[in-house]
């Protein structure tokens, strides 16, 4: 199976790595510097800066982490015919769709707020048994203000923890 995954961040990164434990071919596209490095150190096949050049992956899934609606339509641009497009991420909360390419395109387009317990288990199994290692940026608590700037400017690689000290 081809999956795109959309964004590469603390949520796509543990999704690129899942889907390769699971044998599939996995492509990302992200806009960040440091996400699209991170992509390509996880071992994406292919990474993009634009998700519509996803098209000639002939992906069969593409998961959206951004979901700021430019991204969904871009990625129902991208899937190929008869293909899955699931919004995850909430980056707006309404937006325009074309409708046309999902009809004639026959696209399913899901949307997921979380995974089963079963699945949660199965996550965790990664991280225990090293499958899967989080890429984490860690800052000191009295500087969550200095972090979120650096997740506005797209300086953060993986997931951002704040830790009290």
């Amino acid at each position: 199976m081809k999956v795109g995954i959309v964004g590469i961040g603390g949520l796509g990164q543990f999704t690129v790595q899942m889907a390769m434990i699971k044998g599939c071919e996995v492509y990302a596209s992200d806009v960040s510097e440091a996400a699209t490095k991170l992509a390509e150190e996880l071992g994406c096949k292919k990474v993009y800066n634009n998700i519509v050049d996803m098209k000639e992956a002939e992906c069969d899934l593409i998961v959206d982490f951004a979901g700021f609606g430019k991204t969904t339509a871009d990625a129902l641009e991208a899937i190929k015919p008869k293909g899955t497009v699931v919004i995850v991420g909430m980056g707006v909360l309404q937006s325009e769709i074309n409708t046309y390419l999902v009809i004639t395109k026959e696209i399913r387009l899901l949307g997921s707020n979380g995974g089963t317990i079963e699945d949660l288990k199965v996550v965790y199994e990664c991280f225990a048994t090293g499958k899967m290692t989080p890429q984490l940026t860690t800052i000191p608590f009295e500087e969550i203000d200095k972090g979120l700037e650096k997740l506005k400017n797209h300086e953060v690689k993986g997931r951002l923890v704040a830790v009290f000290k």
